[in-house]
């Protein structure tokens, strides 16, 4: 039922949005990740991959994706490439895997989580 009402409420959000409002949304939430992202903790060498997977809902500008690579390539200590796929049920945000490490920014996890919010409010 969770999934549903969060796959219900992602469709909602795709079909409200004019697709410049969701591009809108979707460069702040990217800026937003990638500036988090930018400041963790020192190296990450155990990380032992050479490519990084960043699942968008539209194509990330070429500044964004050197951004992340270099990002990236400072964290683990070696180059990395950014492979990009694009999937538009994530309506807005992104997706960053990296071996087994998932970095979820989507406007889909966010409402995900106000679902959460919701319910526990409408319990109290």
């Amino acid at each position: 039922m969770r999934e549903q009402a969060v796959g219900l409420a992602s469709d909602i959000l795709g079909r409200v949005l004019t697709a410049q409002v969701a591009q809108g949304i979707h460069q702040h939430l990217i800026d937003e990740l990638i500036e988090e992202i930018g400041k963790s903790d020192g190296p990450r060498p155990e990380l032992d991959a050479d490519k990084v997977e960043v699942v968008v809902p539209f194509p990330l500008t070429q500044t964004q994706q050197e951004r992340l690579s270099t990002i990236f390539s400072s964290r683990m200590g070696r180059p990395v490439s950014i492979h990009e796929t694009i999937d538009a049920e994530i309506v807005a945000g992104m997706v960053v895997r990296l071996d087994n490490v998932v970095l979820d920014g989507s406007l889909k996890t966010k409402v995900k989580g106000m679902l959460a919010y919701v319910r526990e409010n409408l319990s109290r």
